[in-house]
C-alpha cells in the first residue's frame, strides 16, 4: 500500500519518528499491518490515535525501529570479534559503543567481553538507541531471563542515550569498538550510506565495525575500511 509523501509526514509527527530515513517498502508495510488491526479508519486517523495514545505510539515506533536483542544474540559473531580484541587488554581506557542497543543487552554483552581481557572496569561504555522506550528500559537494567545465567562484570558502569544517528551523527569519535547490527537493512540508500559513513569516521585507527549477518560496507576502501572477515571491517591505521 503505497503512501504519500503527506502521510509519511503526519505519521512522522504524531509518532516522533522521522520515517523518511526508513525504506518506503518497510514504513508501507507497518502501516499497513497497524491499518488491517481495524481499530482505525486511514492514516489521518492512525495519526490522531499516535498522538493521543502513548501505548499505541510506543508500539508503532517500536514497529519501525525494529528491537530485537538478547544476550550473545548471534554468539559466533561476538566470538570472531573477540578473536580480534585482544589488544585492547592493554589500552588504558577502551572505548566502546553499540548503536542501536535496543534495551542494552547486546552492550552488556561487550562488557563481558572485555571483562575477560580484564578490561571492563576501565572501558568507556555507551549504548543508544533512536526509541526513548529502549533506552529507558536500558538504564533500568537486565531481569534474570534476559541474563540467561551470564555473570555481568561488577566494575562495568555502561550508559545509554538517545540518539538518532542519521541526523544527529555519531557520539562523538575515537571508538575501538562500534557494534551496528541490523539497523541499516531497515534504512533507505541514502540514510543506509550517511550511516556508515559516519559509523567509519566514529572509529579510531585500529577501531572494529561489527555489522548484522546480512550487511555489508558497499565501498569499504572509499570509507577508509579494510575487511577483517564477514560483517567486521577495521578502521585503517595503527591502534
Amino acid at each position: 500500500m503505497p503512501i504519500s509523501v503527506e502521510d509519511v509526514q503526519t505519521l512522522s509527527a504524531a509518532s516522533d519518528l522521522e520515517l523518511a530515513m526508513f525504506r518506503p517498502a518497510h514504513v508501507e508495510a507497518r502501516v499497513a499491518r497497524a491499518l488491517e488491526k481495524g481499530t482505525v479508519a486511514d492514516i489521518v486517523e492512525l495519526g490522531s490515535v499516535l498522538r493521543h495514545d502513548p501505548g499505541a505510539r510506543t508500539e508503532f515506533r517500536r514497529s519501525i525501529a525494529i528491537s530485537v536483542t538478547g544476550f550473545f544474540r548471534d554468539a559466533d559473531q561476538f566470538e570472531l570479534l573477540a578473536e580480534h580484541t585482544d589488544h585492547l587488554r592493554y589500552k588504558e581506557r577502551p572505548r566502546v559503543w553499540s548503536a542501536g542497543c535496543s534495551t542494552g543487552a547486546e552492550l552488556w554483552t561487550l562488557a563481558v567481553l572485555l571483562d575477560r581481557l580484564g578490561a571492563a572496569g576501565r572501558a568507556q561504555l555507551l549504548g543508544s538507541d533512536i526509541l526513548d522506550e529502549n533506552i529507558r528500559r536500558a538504564r533500568a537494567g537486565l531481569d534474570e531471563g534476559e541474563l540467561a545465567g551470564h555473570v555481568l562484570p561488577e566494575d562495568a558502569k555502561p550508559w545509554f542515550e538517545v540518539r538518532d544517528i542519521v541526523t544527529q551523527g555519531p557520539p562523538g569519535g575515537g571508538w575501538d569498538i562500534v557494534l551496528c547490527r541490523n539497523m541499516a537493512i531497515y534504512l533507505e540508500p541514502n540514510a543506509r550510506q550517511r550511516l556508515h559513513g559516519m559509523l567509519a569516521e566514529s572509529l579510531a585507527p585500529g577501531g572494529l565495525l561489527l555489522l548484522g549477518r546480512s550487511e555489508r560496507l558497499s565501498d569499504p576502501r572509499a570509507l577508509g575500511m579494510e575487511f577483517v572477515a564477514p560483517h567486521l571491517y577495521r578502521r585503517a591505521g595503527t591502534a
